[in-house]
């Protein structure tokens, strides 16, 4: 199986998979064979599947360092202009997702505001 259009897609599923189960360690290991392949391959679209399955890895973390590096993948694909309307509304409930989360730990009047401001942008989209 060697087929650039459907190996990233597939190793990204594997990992979707064993996050689901709550199997982060093997997990880790299909995103790790992702990004081997998107470093050999060099290829944007690689690139871009295996940061989209490393902010799903992220996001689903219990550890906050973790949450924030699943917010600079997500600002970083927003930032993406060609960027598929699909993953865009994605992302930003992504967002809002861990924003909640932090909330949850830290109530704070900024981080609330915030979560509101993404609430409405996420209606709006």
């Amino acid at each position: 199986m060697n087929d650039l259009r459907l190996l990233p897609w597939t190793f990204a599923y594997l990992a979707f998979c064993f996050l689901e189960l709550k199997d982060r360690k093997q997990a880790e290991q299909y995103l790790d064979r992702l990004e081997q392949l998107s470093k050999d391959a060099g290829l944007r679209q690689i690139d871009r599947v295996y940061r989209y399955a490393s902010n799903w890895y992220f996001k689903t973390s219990n550890d906050i360092s973790d949450w924030r590096k699943a917010v600079d993948l997500i600002q970083e694909f927003l930032n993406e202009e060609d960027l598929p309307s699909s993953w865009r509304l994605e992302l930003l409930y992504d967002l809002l997702e861990i924003r909640v989360k932090e909330l949850k730990i830290n109530p704070t009047v900024e981080l609330f505001k915030e979560v509101q401001k993404r609430l409405h942008h996420l209606v709006l989209v």
